[in-house]
């Protein structure tokens, strides 16, 4: 009896890390706005990426500054030239890092929290507003006219159909909390009523190493699914999809080589003191 308690509660305890890794993961990665800002600081590095932000930064600027037709090429040329240079200034690094907390701010933010323009309504969505005022500032001797920029400016990058999806990533914290301590719980349980405790820890850290190694398995076959499947409404939401993907993938990925290397100490730690435990057993 004791032993196969010690099995339930030792397979729990896997199942749970194996949910708790991506769970903790989109906590501190996506939840959480310093890591959010943290996780997509390299994007502006693809050049492309890069080109098209800040050609739909231009566009938003223009769009929304109700403008005579006879400015509006005028408008977007010094728009484009300020933009451009912009892009290779170190200016461009914290403006999009200001751009990254403002948009985690308006999507994943709790509704009841924000006002009304500030609400993005459940939509994936960059907001561009720092760009823009960054842009207009570095253009402002060469605009036919002034332009005042908005305190937000959402370009979008998903649909509406994924407020599922903000609500799963807002709650993720509470989750992987109580997935912590049912991981915990179960393996205390499991070497507790486990006959042979160490040989029972030493296992707890195979499973461990195992779990890790299908969260790896399981990132690498579905998120490409998942971005096959994303409708992205313009080619700046796709490059905003397959780079956050790529940077999830291979951060995940580096938590999962954590575990694993975690696992593989617990194991070798049970195995070892359950040969010494048996040696010291016969010679007694």
């Amino acid at each position: 009896m004791r032993g196969l308690t010690a099995f339930i509660f030792g397979a729990l305890a896997a199942i749970a890390v194996a949910v708790l890794l991506p769970v903790s993961w989109v906590a501190t990665h996506i939840a959480s706005e310093d890591g959010y800002v943290s996780l997509s600081e390299s994007m502006v590095q693809d050049a492309q990426f890069r080109d098209d932000l800040m050609a739909a930064t231009a566009d938003e600027i223009v769009a929304r500054a109700a403008l005579p037709s006879v400015t509006v090429e005028p408008m977007r040329t010094a728009l484009t030239t300020a933009a451009d240079a912009l892009a290779a200034s170190p200016r461009f690094v914290d403006a999009w890092a200001e751009t990254q907390r403002q948009s985690h701010r308006a999507v994943f933010a709790d509704p009841r929290d924000l006002s009304a323009d500030m609400d993005a309504s459940n939509r994936l969505a960059i907001d561009v507003a720092p760009l823009a005022q960054a842009v207009v500032d570095a253009a402002t001797d060469r605009l036919p006219v002034r332009v005042d920029v908005p305190g937000q400016m959402l370009v979008t990058v998903g649909g509406s159909e994924q407020h599922t999806l903000i609500d799963q990533i807002r709650s993720s914290p509470d989750r992987a909390l109580v997935l912590a301590a049912l991981a915990l719980g179960s393996a205390i349980i499991a070497v507790i009523a486990a006959r042979r405790r160490w040989n029972c820890l030493a296992w707890l850290g195979v499973a461990a190493v195992v779990a890790a190694v299908v969260v790896r398995v399981v990132s690498h076959a579905v998120v490409p699914h998942l971005l096959d499947r994303s409708a992205a409404p313009s080619d700046l939401a796709r490059s905003v999809q397959q780079l956050l993907a790529d940077r999830a993938v291979a951060s995940l990925d580096s938590w999962g080589l954590a575990v694993m290397i975690v696992g593989v100490v617990i194991a070798g730690v049970g195995w070892v003191a359950s040969a010494a435990q048996n040696s010291f057993t016969r010679s007694a």
